[in-house]
């Protein structure tokens, strides 16, 4: 089984409303869906968001890369061993979103060929997975309204999304807490603070019960990273510090961060994300399995995935509840907070 063709449209899905973090703001979901075709007919399905403020990539990079070095490094190569994968991932330096849009798509086409859904062509077993909703950034009166909405519509799991502004940020969370005592909050700075202001803010909320802060400083500041990881009471989540196994091992190395987010759209992929997984559980750290503002196509890889290792313990799956009912037929549940699978082959999309 070989590819030989492929086809790129585009999926789109407006959203509630629109989505705000520290380094960008989203209307609505516009992504590169992506289907692969081999020499027996057999398709599989990708997609990739374009999320300029972390990968670098917007619609016509992810497409003109697809379309001119990624295709042509990987057509006609047999699937089932590495060599397609490792074909893939020299085709072109970064680029990681459309290398992830096309790394999905051959493990859908893969376990379509056993007959079997992608969880368990990966070693896995189907599961209900927890997902947390984000709580956008804002001022605070309408974070801790949208918080509370959440929490009341069954969304136990809060990652609230917060800025540079010290005192925004504690009175924020000082807030919501007190509103919702019993609710699991996240933090996620997006890179907006340096080691002293995320040492001040974790002391002014230590005793707010905080699970975890997520990339509280820029990406390429380890050190800092390392130093808040040091003294902070909170648990300290990795996320744009991390792409590739590379990132993985130097922030476990350096001590750097307690956690580590695993996004397809960063990994380049499923093949890249199992490495950096294996490592994290050999290393005793847990793992978060996070997204972009992605639809149900990644979503459901990123769901798959998720269900292949006990250690990924975290979940940032919200994409498709924060945007209007998805078209695209697909194997995802979402009750309420929770996400299970219907039963599937592959990916569990169809058109």
């Amino acid at each position: 089984m070989k590819i030989t063709d492929f086809r790129i449209e585009k999926v789109t899905a407006e959203l509630k409303k629109p989505f705000v973090t520290n380094i960008r703001r989203v209307e609505k979901i516009e992504d590169v869906l992506l289907t692969l075709i081999t020499d027996n007919g057999a398709t599989g399905y990708g997609e990739a968001p374009p999320t300029v403020a972390i990968t670098g990539e917007d619609i016509e990079s992810i497409e003109r890369t697809i379309k001119e070095r990624i295709f042509p490094a990987i057509n006609g190569l047999e699937l089932g061993g590495d060599d397609v994968f490792e074909a893939l991932h020299t085709s072109v330096t970064k680029s990681t979103s459309a290398k992830a849009c096309v790394d999905m798509a051959i493990y859908d086409i893969l376990a379509k060929s056993v007959n079997k859904p992608l969880y368990e062509y990966l070693g896995g077993k189907a599961k209900t997975l927890r997902t947390n909703l984000t709580i956008s950034l804002g001022d605070n009166e309408t974070m801790l309204k949208d918080a509370v909405e959440a929490y009341d519509d069954g969304f136990g799991i809060l990652k609230v999304k917060v800025g540079a502004d010290e005192k925004a940020t504690v009175e924020v969370m000082r807030n919501i807490r007190a509103a919702l005592p019993s609710a699991v909050l996240r933090v996620d700075a997006n890179q907006a603070w340096d080691a002293k202001t995320a040492l001040n803010i974790i002391e002014k909320i230590a005793l707010l019960g905080i699970e975890l802060i997520e990339q509280p400083t820029k990406a390429e500041d380890l050190a800092g990273l390392a130093e808040i990881t040091a003294h902070s009471s909170i648990p300290i989540l990795a996320d744009e510090s991390v792409f590739g196994y590379e990132d993985a091992v130097r922030i476990l190395d350096e001590k750097a961060a307690h956690y580590i987010n695993i996004k397809l759209m960063k990994t380049g992929g499923i093949y890249e994300a199992m490495r950096i997984a294996k490592l994290a559980k050999e290393r005793g750290a847990k793992v978060m399995m996070g997204s972009m503002l992605e639809s149900v196509v990644s979503i459901s890889a990123a769901v798959h995935f998720a269900m292949s290792d006990e250690n990924i313990c975290f979940y940032d799956l919200d994409g498709p509840l924060l945007a209007k009912p998805s078209a695209v037929k697909n194997a995802l549940i979402f009750e309420k907070d929770e996400i299970s699978l219907a039963e599937c082959v592959g990916l569990g999309i169809t058109f």
